[in-house]
Parts: structure tokens; sequence; C-alpha cells
């Protein structure tokens, strides 16, 4: 995974605890994740922007979407992803029947659904997230 210059652990070596993080997360799925099937979360985006790629990223991690791919101005003023966001924007979550825009409100609601490892409860803890 990652870019093409990029390169796994070496033979022996340990991974990033970032990088068991993520990959336990997607074992495991989150407790939330058990209550709904895995791979249900649509994210409408554009693979070159990182407005999309952040949900796009914890939805892969977490096992719960992929991308759809979906071009600005072209597939957003369609008929039918109007439907979803009128304000015609990406990224868009598509979760079943609940539609959500906006980078930060999507990551919130994927880490809460899918990840709660990720956003844990204390309000400061979130706080200092929000805050990032």
């Amino acid at each position: 995974m990652g870019c093409a210059s990029s390169k796994g652990a070496a033979a022996g070596e340990q991974p990033l605890a970032s990088q068991t993080k993520v990959a336990t997360l997607a074992e495991e799925g989150g407790a939330a994740a058990a209550t709904k099937p895995a791979g249900s979360v649509e994210v409408y985006g554009v693979t070159g922007s990182m407005n999309c790629m952040s949900a796009v990223m914890l939805a892969d991690a977490s096992g719960c979407g992929k991308l759809v791919p979906c071009m600005p101005h072209q597939d957003t003023l369609k008929p039918e992803f109007l439907a979803m966001n009128p304000f015609h924007a990406v990224p868009l979550l598509k979760d079943g029947d609940f539609c959500l825009a906006e980078s930060s409100a999507i990551l919130r609601y994927l880490a809460v659904m899918y990840s709660p490892d990720l956003y844990p409860a204390d309000a400061k803890v979130r706080g200092k997230i929000n805050w990032a």
C-alpha cells in the first residue's frame, strides 16, 4: 500500500505502531462494524483530492467501504448524485440510505460507526482531534 516509492518493513524489522493499529482495525473492524456488512459504505470522490482520500482511507482501513470515483462538475451534477447531495460536492458518503457530505463530518461518522478506537468518547480527547 502507499506510493510506488514506499517500502514495507524489511525482514526482521517491526512495523510502525500506526501500521499495526490500522492492520488491527481492518482485521477487527471495530465494535460497530459487527452490526453492518463489511464493504457497505461508498465514498464518492476523486483520488487526487486529500479531502476525499482521508475518508476513503479510513473506510478502507476499517474494512467498511470503498471509493466510488466521481468527477466534480461532471458526475456531481447528475440527478442521482444531486439526490444524495444537493450541494454537488465531493466527498460524499453513502451508508445504506444515509448520506453525508464534508470530509470532517464523514471522518467522524466513520470513526464512531466503524472504528470507535480512533475517536474516543472522552470529550477532551475528541476536542483535540476536532481541533487538528
